[in-house]
């Protein structure tokens, strides 16, 4: 194998896939990243089993090939090399790198226990969003996912669409995150559970600037495929159907209150300091006609700490007692400057919204009380 191309170039291509083998377990092999040269271009293939991301770099080839290089060495390396051509020549006693002013070579692992990265099958549907809405609505709701080994459908980022619009949902069984975005090419409907992981990987490939502001994503019933610009994410999908979470959000809410969402971010986090140690619980006491919203805690070894913001909104005095971090995830999610809150009964799930509508996402974030 013998490559040419910029040092800048295929230092991103190794930030772009490294980062998954460097999360693999299991197989020593994983660790590893796939550099393949063939029809001018350079792939770069890294996989821990569950998904698949491959980059392709531009440039020269001379030689076609193939070699495995550990992914902590190349990303460790590539950075403090000098800008400007770089040459990769590969062969059976290893891989060197050229530059203006030096040389290295790198131990490389024989490629034929490498791992297939999974190609999807020939019937498949095919949506297209831009990257922007994809990075809101992964970034709205992926924090939500569970770890919940006896419901591995939690596991994961449900993604439906519906009409000119696709849904994310993620949610641990204690709180529900879900973010609708427009899309700019329609398909067939799709209804999937993406594991975290590849999720996380989308996220990293989209936030890296590429000459192309589309993501393509490309579903089969037991694949998907996420491409934009250079880069593309396969992975496997959940088994299993998504709960029903519907029924879950109050359809005719007994009190409405909207306030400011920095004050209550730092009413929530205060008031925590005092909140008791495990359990982390913040109560919200709105008055009746929603005029005043009190944050308080109170711990026996601690202390006590009461913060009033002023709201304005509509109906019966409530109280209810929250997980104060899965309440400032949720703020912190919330577009816009004020947030509304809806509830119906201090043991039935607030309904946190942004105050403001934007007209690029819906979003809607639900919060199960902690019971007394």
């Amino acid at each position: 194998m013998k490559f040419s191309c910029l040092q800048e170039n295929l230092s991103q291509g190794i930030r772009m896939v490294g980062h998954i083998a460097l999360k693999a377990t299991g197989l020593p092999i994983l660790n590893n990243v796939l550099l393949k040269a063939e029809k001018n271009t350079l792939t770069l293939v890294a996989t821990n089993l569950e998904a698949g991301i491959q980059h392709s770099v531009r440039g020269k080839i001379e030689e076609d090939g193939e070699c495995l290089v550990p992914a902590r060495l190349l990303l460790d390396l590539l950075p403090l090399l000098p800008g400007g051509p770089l040459t990769l020549e590969g062969d059976t006693q290893g891989l060197t790198l050229t530059t203006d002013n030096g040389k290295t070579t790198l131990r490389t692992t024989p490629t034929s226990d490498f791992p297939i990265v999974p190609t999807l099958e020939q019937t498949s549907q095919t949506i297209t969003a831009s990257r922007q809405a994809i990075v809101d609505a992964i970034g709205a709701t992926s924090f939500a996912v569970g770890r919940v080994e006896q419901r591995p459908q939690f596991s994961g980022v449900f993604m439906t669409t519906k009409g000119k619009t696709i849904t994310f949902v993620a949610t641990d069984g204690y709180r529900l995150a879900e973010a609708t975005v427009g899309l700019k090419k329609l398909g067939n409907m799709i209804s999937h559970i993406v594991p975290f992981t590849t999720v996380q990987e989308v996220a990293r490939m989209l936030q890296i600037p590429d000459q192309d502001d589309d993501v393509v994503i490309t579903t089969t019933e037991n694949q998907i495929h996420f491409a934009c610009g250079a880069t593309q994410v396969t992975s496997r999908l959940i088994d299993g159907s998504y709960p029903d979470y519907l029924p879950l959000f109050p359809e005719k809410p007994t009190t409405v209150c909207q306030a400011a969402k920095s004050e209550l971010i730092r009413a929530v986090k205060s008031a925590n300091l005092f909140s008791h140690a495990g359990m982390a619980d913040v109560t919200l006491s709105i008055v009746s006609g929603a005029s005043a919203l009190e944050v308080y805690a109170e711990n026996t070894e601690v202390g006590a700490h009461r913060m009033k913001i002023s709201s304005q909104g509509s109906g019966a005095a409530v109280a209810i007692t929250l997980k104060a971090r899965y309440l400032i995830d949720g703020l912190g999610a919330t577009h816009g400057a004020s947030v509304t809150l809806s509830l119906t009964s201090a043991d039935r799930p607030l309904l946190l919204t942004p105050a403001e509508k934007s007209q690029t996402l819906s979003y809607r974030y639900l919060l199960m009380p902690i019971r007394q």
